[in-house]
């Protein structure tokens, strides 16, 4: 840090009193997100007044709802896989017909 030139004023200049660094972003704020979302729902449904038996009885119902978000997703993206490597099939036997003739 740099003190000013003045003999009289021990105090530093604003732009050298601070530090030098650089903030680097990440990519992963989504994913920090859900995180968060995740351990603060975990966090309410925890310190909610319920029995043990209501408790145990709501986390198996939000496993039951969430396996069937997950399995119609992955059964969409098989579908959407599927049918993007059949459209690059055709493609392939297309172009490969337009440079044979």
């Amino acid at each position: 840090m740099k003190r000013r030139d003045h003999d009289d004023d021990d105090e530093f200049d604003n732009e050298d009193a601070l530090p030098d660094f650089v903030v680097k972003q990440s990519s992963n704020g989504v994913a920090t997100f859900l995180l968060g979302l995740a351990i603060g729902a975990g966090l309410a449904v925890l310190l909610t007044p319920r029995s043990g038996t209501e408790l145990r009885q709501s986390f198996r119902n939000a496993i039951a709802r969430k396996r069937g978000r997950v399995q119609r997703a992955v059964r969409e993206g098989k579908a959407a896989a599927s049918e993007a490597r059949d459209d690059l099939k055709q493609r392939i036997a297309e172009t490969k017909a337009a440079y044979r003739s």
